[in-house]
């Protein structure tokens, strides 16, 4: 299955951003926000089973992970 420029587009600059916020504990709330802009953005571009929507999902649920939710992830 191709991958669309727009979707790879917005998940890279998603990926890159979050990444170096999930790091830190203490900006959790700023990763859950730039994760769920990035969903948002590649949801507007994207079919709703693109590759790029499942990954942005999962990495939600990684930092609830991490935090001990994992009811909310799930």
């Amino acid at each position: 299955m191709p991958y669309c420029i727009n979707c790879d587009s917005a998940l890279t600059a998603t990926l890159r951003l979050s990444h170096s916020l999930t790091h830190n504990t203490h900006i959790t709330h700023i990763t859950l926000t730039v994760y769920n802009e990035g969903l948002e953005m590649t949801r507007k571009v994207c079919r709703a089973d693109h590759p790029s929507i499942a990954i942005t999902l999962r990495n939600i649920a990684a930092v609830y992970e991490r935090q001990g939710m994992y009811v909310v992830a799930s």
